[in-house]
């Protein structure tokens, strides 16, 4: 269904795969007009037709087709939404000939983007009723370009013959304990050390990895409900089965009981009751923890040396504190220029969090990761429930903050870019108040926890031309204790944590 963003915004984070909202866009009709065009797509639309044409229909909410970025937001709209809308109708369409295509294959784009996991499925055959086509019809990871086709008798005799001579390992066809281990273990056996693990990232363990089942297009809903605390599901349940999603009356809840929308989206968002976005602000991590750690608000959709150094920074950061209320957000190598070595991108008008991007190949990655996520704990964990970043909202009215900043003011490192970095945007992103939280945050934590790899990365960072963008260790002890204090005014500083020592030289 076409939403608004609010709805969009109060659905829950599982569900918001399956609406299409845009960010900034508050008239329907053109959310809607959007989705039909990428819909197109699947039917055997032209892809730089489409793109253009959403260009053209975005225009008067992205300042002109041509306007900075107004393409790539374009791409972007087109490649997430059309590959998986692709996924959605091939997925129908071969369920419903399952009598003519009684056998599927699995198909990668045959590059060297493809995944190794992918690339060893590439070929394989399977009865259209496998349990394996449940979990893994594409994209079934994050930017999967496979693709599944249906198969009749005869091209499976066809197969069946090219598979002659082959030992059993590398038949394309996959029976006995082969097929076994497949469907029932989730391991691909292509030779005697040739073992994949093709299970998907919720069944590897990652609760909040990327999940995609086209064929049903929901989550059923006891799973979605075991996920959330009994008092805000309650909630939750309440405010779906008031708010409507076309024009015909079919409300959220109506709709996850599989019920058919009309065409017509509607423009009306019910009143959330007065304790949900208190409920949401306890719930949020979607566990029942307290003080969980920073890492369970974290989705990885990153290249796996990148995954290891986030995973490295998320347990140093746990290590010296946790968090009280971080939602999910996605951690990729994608970032939206090649100068910038790491960002961290939010909605303008929601102050949601939307992406944190980090390029693995910059001078110091981990201390890049620290600071990236400073941001994300600013805006979402200290800053408050759809408030902004905390560092802008709170510092004049907190005195922790504002001992911060007083701290950070007359460090010699802000003195330095005030006096040699050249009037202008860089020299006000720099002074800005988030981004100087952010530094110090990055540097906090690699000095807190005293981590040998964060504190090279320091070192580094200390050694660069812009050296000034962290402090010394002289300088940086007043900053250091007032982030003290403003984590441990929030509770989040673990019992064991290192934060208590001296701060490490």
């Amino acid at each position: 269904p076409a939403v608004t963003r609010e709805v969009f915004q109060t659905l829950l984070p599982e569900l918001r795969a399956r609406a299409f909202s845009m960010a900034g866009v508050y008239d329907l009709e053109t959310v809607q007009t959007v989705r039909d065009l990428i819909a197109d797509l699947p039917r055997g639309g032209d892809w730089n037709q489409i793109k253009r044409d959403i260009l053209t229909t975005m225009e008067p909410f992205w300042g002109g087709s041509d306007a900075p970025g107004a393409e790539r937001k374009a791409e972007l709209l087109l490649r997430l939404h059309g590959f998986m809308a692709y996924g959605a109708m091939n997925a129908r369409t071969l369920d419903d000939q399952i009598d003519i295509f009684p056998y599927r294959q699995y198909l990668t784009a045959e590059d060297d983007r493809v995944r190794d996991t992918h690339a060893a499925l590439h070929g394989i055959v399977l009865p259209a009723d496998s349990p394996f086509w449940k979990r893994h019809m594409p994209p079934w990871e994050w930017g999967c370009r496979c693709q599944v086709v249906g198969l009749t008798e005869d091209d499976f005799q066809d197969v069946l013959e090219e598979d002659e001579g082959r030992p059993a390992e590398k038949k394309l066809i996959l029976d006995g304990t082969i097929r076994d281990r497949l469907e029932n273990g989730n391991e691909l056996v292509r030779g005697p050390t040739e073992i994949f693990d093709v299970r998907t990232a919720r069944e590897r363990g990652d609760e909040h990895g990327f999940e995609w089942e086209p064929s049903t297009l929901r989550m059923p809903l006891d799973r979605l409900q075991e996920r959330y605390s009994p008092e805000y599901w309650s909630a939750w349940k309440a405010w779906a089965n008031r708010q409507e999603i076309d024009d015909r009356g079919t409300t959220v809840w109506e709709w996850l009981e599989g019920e058919e929308l009309s065409p017509g989206p509607v423009g009306v968002s019910a009143p959330i009751l007065g304790t949900v976005d208190d409920l949401f602000l306890k719930d949020r991590t979607r566990h029942k923890l307290n003080n969980p750690p920073v890492k369970n608000g974290i989705e990885f959709h990153a290249h796996p040396e990148l995954r290891s150094m986030a995973e490295h920074t998320l347990d140093v950061i746990d290590s010296v504190h946790g968090d009280g209320t971080l939602p999910i957000i996605p951690l990729s190598g994608r970032t939206s220029s090649r100068g910038n070595l790491g960002e961290f991108a939010r909605t303008t008008l929601t102050h949601e969090a939307v992406n944190i991007g980090i390029k693995r190949s910059g001078p110091w990655p981990h201390l890049t990761i620290a600071h990236e996520l400073g941001h994300f704990i600013d805006l979402e964990a200290l800053g408050g429930f759809r408030q902004g970043f905390a560092s802008e909202t709170i510092y004049s009215s907190n005195p922790l903050w504002r001992r911060f900043f007083e701290a950070t003011d007359n460090s010699l490192s802000i003195k330095v870019i005030r006096s040699k970095v050249p009037r202008g945007s860089m020299r006000d992103y720099f002074l800005s108040r988030r981004e100087v939280f952010a530094r110090a945050y990055s540097q906090w934590i690699a000095r807190r926890s005293g981590d040998p790899t964060l504190i090279a990365d320091l070192k580094k960072s200390r050694r660069s031309p812009n050296y000034w963008r962290q402090w010394s260790s002289e300088d940086f002890e007043p900053i250091g204790q007032a982030l003290d204090e403003i984590f441990d005014d929030a509770g989040w500083i673990r019992p064991e944590s290192p934060n208590k020592k001296p701060l490490t030289p």
